[in-house]
């Protein structure tokens, strides 16, 4: 059975208040990163390596080479319960927050869903995550986040962006 709004929401307010923290900071460090900074593209060349005792052309793959702010963003977001299980691949949703588009109102049960969209998408298909980034939508459906939390009794600061609408 799928998670329901309610019982992405109730993971989420059952984080203590220091993974919140943490994701905060984390935050903040990958924006000081500038679209620049968040991750390159590396990999992708031939060389020749000796194969069972013959030289042979050997080819790999690119990948995104990430700072460590992004990847303690990826540690500190499942921290606070923002990937979670559920069929990610079937969720129609997605689409609907194109480039962050509309996720700053969105439930925070769906922020959940985006970021776990993004971040099982990029186990199949490298530079997702690096895209989500870029185009804003990782760190759009977080803010909603750190928002939603700071706007539960003895959640935490606003977190980034402020504002008080809590759906």
């Amino acid at each position: 059975m799928e998670p329901g709004d309610a019982d992405l929401e109730a993971v989420l307010s059952a984080q203590p208040r220091q993974r919140w923290e943490e994701l905060e900071a984390a935050f903040a460090a990958v924006e000081a990163l500038g679209s620049d900074g968040l991750g390159d593209w590396t990999g992708g060349d031939a060389r020749t390596m000796v194969v069972d005792g013959v030289p042979r052309q050997v080819f790999s793959m690119p990948w995104v080479d990430y700072p460590p702010e992004v990847l303690e963003l990826l540690r500190a977001a499942a921290g606070v319960g923002a990937v979670h299980p559920f069929d990610w691949m079937a969720w129609e949703g997605f689409e609907r927050y194109r480039s962050g588009s509309g996720l700053d109102r969105a439930p925070a049960a769906d922020c959940v869903r985006v970021v776990t969209t993004i971040v099982r998408g990029d186990r199949f298909s490298e530079g997702t995550l690096l895209g989500a980034l870029r185009d804003g939508t990782l760190l759009t459906a977080l803010r909603r986040l750190l928002r939603w939390h700071g706007e539960l009794p003895g959640g935490s600061a606003s977190g980034p962006g402020g504002g008080s609408d809590r759906s």
